[in-house]
């Protein structure tokens, strides 16, 4: 049997304690690895770098999180396994039929910022990719605080919690850090783009090689110009039976 014994000043135990719960949840059959990536992970926070997110940060997170509420409403709570933004995937939610690109804007008329040009390219084969915008506005409805709130509840007792909780902490978001994320919005619309290659956005593939000096290409993107429809119930189910 292999042993890992992880020792510390009691003074240190408070912020301890919640490491060794992420890290009882990693895959433990290599429990080295596991650890030096939940070491990784914590660093910034220890070091008092990480601190509490950005609003800009809140703000997309929240977007994500008020996408996630709904598509485990209509589509069950397995769903959580498919949102992975947090996780440094190419895009919010993927699957092996469709991905989801959840963008969230308090800008009028709305655009939204494109930190990676292949997060709105369009994807290759049949799959399917649809940019989701979140608009919101100042109001009194939905805070980051209730909207985690809100998911936990859903995911209460289920075997989909955990996964949840990790991706959340990767998001950098600590109940500990709460107090800072009470400012309340109100959900102005949740629409949707299905990305193709008519769409009015980079695409790699018209734009010919990039020079391998450029590692990245970052721009806003006017969806007020866009085609876009509301998500709604029919949309809703739609990429619920596909995700």
């Amino acid at each position: 049997s292999r042993f890992l014994v992880i020792r510390t000043e009691s003074s240190r135990r408070e912020i301890v304690t919640p490491f060794i719960a992420e890290f009882l949840l990693k895959d433990l059959t290599d429990p080295k690895s596991a650890l030096e990536e939940t070491l990784g992970e914590w660093k910034d926070l220890w070091s008092g770098s990480g601190g509490s997110l950005t609003g800009n940060q809140q703000r997309g997170l929240l977007g994500e999180l008020i996408v996630l509420k709904s598509l485990i409403e209509h589509g069950g709570k397995e769903l959580v396994e498919r949102w992975g933004g947090p996780l440094e995937w190419v895009h919010d939610f993927e699957s092996d039929k469709i991905n989801l690109e959840i963008k969230t804007t308090m800008i009028q008329p709305p655009s939204v910022h494109i930190s990676m040009i292949k997060q709105v390219a369009p994807m290759e084969g049949e799959k399917q990719l649809h940019l989701v915008v979140v608009g919101l506005e100042q109001g009194d409805e939905l805070s980051l605080r209730k909207a985690v709130s809100q998911v936990r509840a859903l995911l209460a007792g289920t075997e989909h919690a955990n996964r949840f909780e990790h991706v959340l902490r990767r998001s950098g978001y600590r109940d500990e850090h709460a107090s800072y994320y009470s400012r309340e919005y109100t959900i102005s619309y949740i629409r949707s783009h299905q990305i193709t290659e008519d769409s009015p956005v980079l695409n790699p593939a018209v734009l010919g090689e990039i020079p391998s000096t450029v590692v990245n290409i970052r721009y806003n993107l006017e969806v007020h110009a866009m085609e876009m429809i509301d998500m709604d119930e029919k949309v809703l189910n739609q990429l619920c039976s596909m995700l």
